[in-house]
């Protein structure tokens, strides 16, 4: 007899807050998009609180956990709301939002142009990536190892998974 479908979440870089934390909250927004697209699998899921894990590694990287307070607001507005704002859009769609994607984009043909591009955030992330990437202070390898644990159990158990990354999850 085989167990019931797992979906299994990566997060990426940056810290995450405290798994059960984090896991609440995006088990609330995973189960909102499925309501909205096919109310009765939502249902289903929401009874089966072991359909959805994470597989938390970033604590074990950076050694802190993100205050989920500081993204509550946001996870609510975008649970109460159906569609980008105009104001969004806008934004999204900027001639400069444009030009900066596409900046960006040419920076992987021509790399020795990233430090001249990069900003204090994208310096942090090519630093945390780089670390991850080289598998200083084992990083990478606790990360895996934390995902094959959970692969493991679930074929175990006889479970399919889906599995879910995020960035570089």
């Amino acid at each position: 007899m085989t167990g019931d479908p797992l979906i299994l979440y990566i997060p990426g870089l940056k810290p995450k807050p405290e798994p059960f934390l984090h896991r609440r909250q995006l088990f609330r927004c995973l189960l909102e998009g499925v309501r909205r697209l096919d109310p009765k699998i939502a249902a289903q899921m929401e009874g089966k609180d072991d359909c959805f894990e994470i597989v938390a590694w970033t604590y074990d990287f950076y050694g802190t956990h993100r205050d989920i307070g500081l993204d509550q607001e946001d996870i609510n507005d975008v649970l109460t709301r159906f569609a980008a704002s105009d104001a969004e859009k806008a934004i999204a769609s900027s001639w400069k939002r444009q030009f900066l994607r596409w900046l960006f984009r040419s920076a992987d043909f021509l790399p020795f142009t990233i430090p001249k591009l990069a900003t204090e955030e994208l310096e942090v992330h090519l630093r945390d990536l780089n670390r991850y990437a080289k598998n200083r202070q084992g990083g990478a390898d606790a990360a895996r190892e934390k995902l094959q644990i959970s692969l493991r159990q679930a074929a175990s158990q006889g479970r399919k998974v889906l599995l879910l990354a995020h960035s570089m999850g």
